[in-house]
């Protein structure tokens, strides 16, 4: 700083007599100095802590939202697996059906079957026919459903690449639910989610108590002062300095405390609620992957009974001790037992992937070739 200054200050102020100083006309003033905030109630310090926390746990819900992600695909993927199957059996049944009614009315021509026999075919096939209709409509829209979720061209009718529905198992069969559930502890996302948040949450009842704390600081500046930019004469200065603001007597900062307690405590329930959400999805999971598995034994069992079945219809039909509503009833039996183990097949798979995701492992690889425990 370059300070000018005009006049005379009385001898007796600068030590110089009674009579007067001329001040020099200029002189110049150099400082340098450093300050450094060394207590500030724990704001700094515990603010930053949550703040990772905070960090951390949105790492974790981003894990998290790629997890559902995942098994969403996957859900709409084997959906449309589904309806492609139950297309191919449907249009199968219009194929049955069609070859019930030519024979039926050649079987009329020839005077071994009745009108009310071809009445009775023609209406199964008009069945069969909407029911292929509508499903046509059903596999389509879950195509359109899969490639709105993956952000595809819907211009474009996706379809599988796989030949034939079959069971996948993603989670080896032997593994036993403990070890599922210890899985998913170390795994799920979501946990470490709502922990990282009950973490910081508590961090933030010590940043809110900060205002009530003093603060301190330390501070120091070297001036120097001397006149035609010579004879710099150094000057020291040395500061503690503390600091105690209370405002409003500190109630506005005792609701605060109050509040980040309250919500320490909420984010502590959340935390304990999403350890029993994870062992119930788990469980669930588990569950559900079992029931599918026997299902699709059930289902084959059906097949090969309803087969039976047909093959005896026809068969009494053609020697003519059968009736021609027998044989219908035995193709819907049937179609329906292929649909049963189609929607069973299914179910399963869904359930394992389910379970992968309930457990934390869920992945790309994982969907397509399993995991390892």
């Amino acid at each position: 700083n370059l300070i000018g200054i005009k006049g005379s200050l009385p001898g007796a102020l600068l030590g110089g007599g009674n009579g007067t100083v001329s001040l020099p006309s200029s002189f110049q003033i150099l400082n340098v100095g450093f300050s450094q905030n060394l207590y500030q109630g724990g704001q700094v310090l515990f603010g930053t802590l949550e703040q990772r926390h905070r960090y951390r746990a949105a790492r974790a819900q981003l894990k998290g939202n790629v997890n559902d992600v995942l098994l969403e695909t996957s859900r709409r993927y084997y959906d449309l697996l589904l309806n492609e199957a139950l297309l191919e059996i449907r249009t199968r049944a219009v194929e049955i059906s069609e070859e019930q009614v030519r024979l039926n009315q050649a079987q009329e021509r020839s005077g071994t079957a009745t009108g009310l026999d071809v009445l009775q075919s023609q209406a199964q096939l008009a069945s069969d026919q909407q029911n292929l209709v509508d499903q046509q409509s059903t596999r389509r829209q879950s195509s359109l459903q899969l490639a709105s979720f993956i952000n595809s061209s819907l211009s474009q009718d996706l379809v599988s690449a796989e030949d034939e529905l079959k069971k996948k198992r993603l989670v080896p069969r032997l593994t036993p639910i403990t070890h599922l559930l210890k899985t998913a502890i170390d795994n799920r996302p979501e946990l470490k989610q709502y922990e990282e948040l009950r973490i910081a949450t508590r961090r933030a009842i010590v940043t809110a108590a900060a205002p009530l704390q003093p603060r301190s600081a330390l501070a120091g500046t070297i001036y120097g002062i001397g006149a035609g930019g010579s004879d710099l004469t150094p000057l020291y200065n040395l500061s503690f300095t503390v600091n105690w603001n209370l405002g409003k007597l500190g109630t506005t900062d005792l609701a605060n405390i109050q509040a980040a307690k309250w919500e320490a405590r909420q984010a502590a329930i959340r935390a304990k609620q999403a350890f029993t959400d994870v062992f119930q999805q788990v469980r669930t999971a588990f569950d559900q992957s079992l029931a599918a598995d026997k299902r699709i034994e059930h289902a084959s069992a059906q097949i090969v009974a309803a087969e039976e079945e047909l093959r005896i219809a026809t068969k009494r039909m053609q020697a003519g001790i059968g009736l021609n509503i027998d044989v219908l009833n035995a193709q819907r039996d049937r179609t329906q037992a292929c649909i049963n183990k189609a929607r069973a097949l299914v179910d399963f798979n869904v359930a394992q992937a389910q379970l992968l995701h309930d457990v934390g492992l869920i992945s790309v690889g994982g969907l397509t070739t399993g995991v390892k425990f």
